[in-house]
């Protein structure tokens, strides 16, 4: 399984609240120990992370690719 999934709050048809409630309902115990990284413009929007237990952090957009590679790496180990 994937160390980290990299998700970004707004998208088309189920946005990444909608998207983490969905795995939480139906899929909890599969994806409990994969770190789920939120991507968002919103600055409102860290209000609804503690809400989502499987969200580990939240990553601001424009997306610093150092802050990216920092979370990559937390969750998925440094490059071979």
């Amino acid at each position: 399984p994937p160390g980290c999934i990299l998700l970004d709050y707004m998208m088309p048809v189920m946005d990444g609240k909608e998207f983490v409630e969905a795995l939480m309902r139906d899929h909890a115990e599969d994806w409990a120990k994969i770190a789920i990284v939120l991507a968002t413009a919103k600055g409102s929007m860290a209000a609804d992370v503690p809400e989502l237990p499987l969200v580990r952090e939240l990553v601001r957009k424009p997306i610093d690719i150092d802050v990216l590679l920092n979370v990559v790496e937390r969750y998925c180990g440094k490059p071979a």
